[in-house]
């Protein structure tokens, strides 16, 4: 063992402890600082000792007598004027504390306002909101009030705003909603200054709050001052121990002990904690430990030591600082006046010893296990967790075979609470370490030559021993005193071994999380609902009209005030009928109106409740045929089917007449020469009067047709659902019919009367060829605009090129001929021609000559160049006739059309 200078042996000797101020007695309990002086007249001179003890296991420690309860300080929201002020260190959560007791405002009060103090020192921000056991998030984006609405199952009835401590004016929202509040005004000076503090706004509704709501905040605690992150005290960074601006929050339990032991300002002047310089903290140490807690273990994803705390400022300071170094497996000792810290495993030996350099003449005291009380082989331990809303968790328990075999089959366990960890894999990894620590029993007591004046508690030493069969085996001095007269070095060592404290994910157990509380009920459905389609039958059992009938366990729903329901067709997705139902108990309801025979469609219920409810799933129905006719109204439709078959025989007639017309008017005006224009002017306006007779005659037609069809089909004499919606009783029916058929009859008779009217004028008439060639023209195109049929509706497939002979030879008409619709003839054929070329159009097959059967062929020309000729401006056509075997026989028609001039038409 190295020996060291007499002059340095004396200075350590000779070294008095430094006074660190209040906190030092408050600390005591953690660790001792003992400075005896004992004087006697029978000694020659003066003995002086110095004893220092951290004797204790982590383990021990934990169980001390003075411990705390695992869950959060504040689990509801406190009330009064007396309730200590508290802050949070870390991550944590608190009820916190009323500044002013429940407000509410709005229509019938229906908003209540709890304004709730977080903490009493500035800087604590919010993480998560709790609302009678239940995480809310909250939207980023505050409304127009400032308040941040909630999202999830409190949507539209929780808002949320949060001061931060550093507020300098009073909240505008309590400002507007109670600044003239004739009992409590929120006046403009209730700032807050320092005090970070929440306001909570609920909406009443008694579905989703049956009684005062509870809340509770997660908070991220207040910034502290971290001595690695400032540069003018030997770390690196701009955090500035005098001002408080630069500093930030922490989970690292001992930046939190530093802090305390630094004392811990409060918005009103005062100090929480020690009054320890910085001095008195070697930077070395601290930071040390510091950084072993931010080691984040194999596997893991997170610092290995973390802590958060919610602190009463009526707390001791030494009993935070307790619960502080549990997290983190710590210990603190006072050594010459200054405050060492180790965290964790012990650290490496600074001294190697030997069996030769113990003191043989001095006491050695070995204790090579305890007694059966203070023996440990498993470890339960209690924690608030975060993922049960901070409620005190049981983590899972360890226990070990092989420890518990060595103390004679008992099971001894320890049962701990560390209400500053609420982190469940730190704390498995706190009881393996500590139970595995337990386990090193070995305790001794001997003394060492002055060269281990270089000792100091917390340190680690190396011993090999033959007699006791050590080979540099690890202890940590625990207890240490100085002999003034002779520097020996009497110690305590406990046996130690870094590797109990080796942690890996692979080393968590599984713990699984319950919330807590009680969940609400899921919403309620309409039990056992069904839909069916069904009909209503007359008292003669036959059916009249479909029907849906809804069916539930009407025993089960009692509670509900009603059911509501809706129907829909399941094409279209439209309603058709929706209501409800009071007699709940009855367990059926029909649906009769707006339904439909032969229909598909989907039927839905949803109860009405105290409780949350729902709608069913859509159910699908079809609805039966029912082709029920009352016999009356069915002898009704018969007689208006027989007027309508009557009038479509008058329309058949008319049209007929108007055909008569047109051909006895070109039999008339047939080589007629002359000017007509002012006795046909009352001839034009009569065929005018007559086409527009024909026109309303058709509509009238449609009208009754389709009202006939609508209120009765003649196939299968089904009644039609427009025949309920247009004619609500038979004298309406009737009645509407009648208007018709007289309309009709009307028309009819006008139109004859025209027709005798036209023939008599056609037979006084003698005019010009141009006004005969001109009406002709005009009234060609009114009739055909009846729509007359034309034969080329196939094109020329019944039509060819061949004057002669036999069908079979004959190919269809194409080549130039194209087929174009006119608008007044219809479909008709088109082919181009020059001024010496002939053409040729024939039927297919022969047109038979039928007595009273008129034939019609419609010519026109267009001239489409300059005149050549003296004949070149005429079209000479022929209509010819054929015997039976096709053979010409005789022209039935040979005429020209003369062109008025080039590119004109005919």
């Amino acid at each position: 063992m190295k020996r060291l200078s007499l002059a340095l042996l004396l200075l350590v000797a000779l070294a008095a402890p430094a006074h660190a101020g209040p906190v030092a007695a408050a600390v005591g309990m953690v660790f001792t600082a003992i400075s005896q002086f004992a004087a006697s007249s029978l000694l020659a001179g003066f003995l002086v000792q110095t004893a220092f003890s951290v004797g204790l296991s982590m383990l021990a420690r934990a169980l001390g007598p003075k411990v705390r309860e695992p869950g959060i300080k504040t689990q509801v929201t406190q009330t009064g004027g007396d309730t200590p002020q508290s802050f949070v260190l870390g991550w944590s959560a608190t009820g916190g504390q009323l500044i002013a007791p429940p407000m509410s405002h709005g229509d019938k009060n229906r908003y209540l306002v709890y304004v709730v103090a977080l903490g009493a020192i500035p800087g604590q921000t919010l993480t998560r909101l709790i609302v009678n056991d239940e995480v809310v998030p909250i939207s980023a984006t505050p409304d127009a009030d400032g308040l941040r609405p909630v999202t999830g199952s409190f949507a539209g009835y929780v808002r949320v705003r949060i001061h931060d401590g550093s507020q300098t004016a009073a909240d505008p929202y309590l400002r507007s909603k109670f600044g003239a509040d004739p009992d409590r005004p929120w006046s403009e000076d209730m700032i807050g200054r320092g005090v970070p503090y929440a306001i909570v706004e609920f909406k009443h509704k008694r579905e989703v709050f049956n009684n005062l709501p509870s809340v509770r905040f997660e908070i991220q605690g207040i910034p502290l001052y971290d001595p690695r992150k400032d540069s003018t005290a030997g770390g690196s960074g701009s955090q500035r121990w005098a001002s408080p601006a630069t500093w930030t929050p922490t989970t690292n339990p001992i930046v939190m002990v530093y802090n305390i032991m630094r004392g811990i300002r409060l918005p009103d002047g005062n100090r929480w904690g020690g009054e320890c310089a910085a001095g008195d903290l070697p930077l070395a140490s601290w930071a040390a430990a510091m950084n072993e807690c931010d080691v984040v273990p194999a596997g893991a994803t997170a610092a290995q030591y973390r802590a958060g705390l919610e602190i009463s400022v009526d707390e001791e300071p030494a009993d935070v600082i307790e619960e502080l170094l549990k997290a983190c497996s710590g210990q603190i000792v006072d050594v010459g006046g200054t405050w060492k810290v180790r965290v964790g495993g012990p650290g490496l030996p600074v001294l190697f010893i030997t069996d030769e350099d113990v003191l043989a003449d001095q006491d050695q005291v070995l204790e090579p296990f305890p007694g059966l009380s203070d023996t440990w082989n498993g470890v339960h331990a209690a924690y608030p967790e975060p993922d049960s809303l901070w409620e005190v968790k049981d983590a899972p328990p360890r226990y070990n075979a092989a420890f518990e075999a060595a103390d004679g089959g008992r099971r001894l366990v320890a049962d701990l609470r560390l209400p500053a960890v609420p982190y469940r894999a730190q704390v498995q990894q706190l009881m393996e370490g500590w139970i595995r620590e337990e386990r090193r029993f070995r305790r001794h007591r001997l003394v060492l030559p002055p060269e281990a004046a270089v000792l100091e508690p917390l340190d680690a030493i190396g011993w090999s021993s033959s007699r006791h069969g050590y080979a540099a085996k690890s202890f940590e001095i625990f207890e240490m005193s100085d002999d003034l007269m002779t520097l020996s070095q009497s110690v305590g060592l406990r046996e130690r071994d870094a590797g109990d404290y080796n942690w890996t994910a692979s080393d968590l157990l599984p713990s699984p999380i319950a919330a807590p509380g009680v969940s609400a009920p899921p919403p309620i459905t309409v039990p056992a609902f069904a839909a069916s389609a069904t009909v209503i039958r007359n008292a003669t059992g036959v059916a009249t009209r479909p029907a849906i009938l809804m069916t539930w366990t009407g025993q089960e729903a009692e509670d509900a005030r009603g059911l509501q329901w809706e129907v829909r067709v399941q094409a279209t997705a439209e309603t058709v009928a929706a209501g409800s139902v009071l007699a709940v108990a009855s367990g059926r309801a029909l649906v009769t109106e707006g339904i439909l025979p032969e229909t598909a469609y989907e039927v839905r219920a949803q109860l009405v409740s105290e409780r949350a409810t729902v709608w069913s799933g859509w159910i699908s129905v079809t609805t039966p045929p029912v082709d029920y006719v009352d016999p009356a109204f069915a002898e009704r439709l018969a007689e208006l089917d027989a007027q309508a078959k009557a009038a479509a025989d008058q329309a058949q007639a008319a049209a007929l007449a108007a055909q008569g017309v047109r051909e006895d008017h070109d039999a008339l005006v047939a080589g007629f020469t002359g000017t007509l224009s002012t006795a046909f002017s009352a001839l034009d306006a009569e065929l005018l009067g007559i086409t527009n007779d024909l026109t309303t005659f058709a509509n009238n037609l449609t009208t009754v047709t389709s009202n006939l069809n609508a209120v009765y089909n003649s196939a299968n004499g089904q009644v039609k659902a427009t025949a309920l919606t247009g004619y609500y009783t038979k004298t309406q029916t009737d009645s509407a019919i009648s208007a018709q058929v007289s309309t009709l009859e009307s028309q009819i008779l006008s139109g004859g009367q025209v027709r005798a009217t036209l023939l008599t004028g056609y037979y006084t008439k003698t005019q010009t060829d141009g006004a005969i060639s001109a009406a002709k023209t005009e009234l060609s195109a009114r009739i055909n605009a009846l729509g007359l049929p034309s034969d080329f509706s196939e094109g020329g497939a019944r039509w060819t090129y061949s004057i002669s002979g036999p069908v079979e030879n004959k190919s269809p008409l194409g080549g130039q001929a194209t087929f174009p619709t006119d608008p007044y003839m219809g479909r008709v054929v088109r082919i181009p021609g020059s001024i010496t070329g002939n053409f040729h159009i024939a039927p297919m097959g022969y047109l038979p000559n039928v007595a009273g059967k008129t034939y019609r062929a419609t010519i026109k020309a267009r001239h489409n160049s300059a005149f050549v000729g003296d004949s070149a401006n005429a079209l000479i056509y022929l209509v010819r006739k054929y015997d039976k075997d096709f053979a010409y026989v005789g022209d039935i028609r040979a005429a020209a059309l003369t062109f008025p001039a080039p590119n004109s038409i005919r």
